[in-house]
């Protein structure tokens, strides 16, 4: 039996935004292989507040 306790800890925790973004790329060409883009809805209770944050959109695009 072997055990790991003494092993250092490996996963990473924080990103800096340009490793998420690139990450988020990757991620987004693995789904896109796998079905159709995300839709989403034309509006919404929040729509004031999304649109204020991200120039006009809902959202981020995918």
């Amino acid at each position: 039996m072997t055990s790991q306790t003494n092993s250092p800890a490996t996963m990473k925790v924080s990103w800096t935004w340009e490793e998420w973004q690139a990450g988020r790329d990757a991620r987004r060409a693995v789904a896109l292989k796998t079905g159709p883009r995300v839709c989403r809805r034309k509006a919404g209770s929040s729509d004031k507040r999304l649109r204020k944050c991200f120039d006009g959109k809902r959202g981020p695009d995918f």
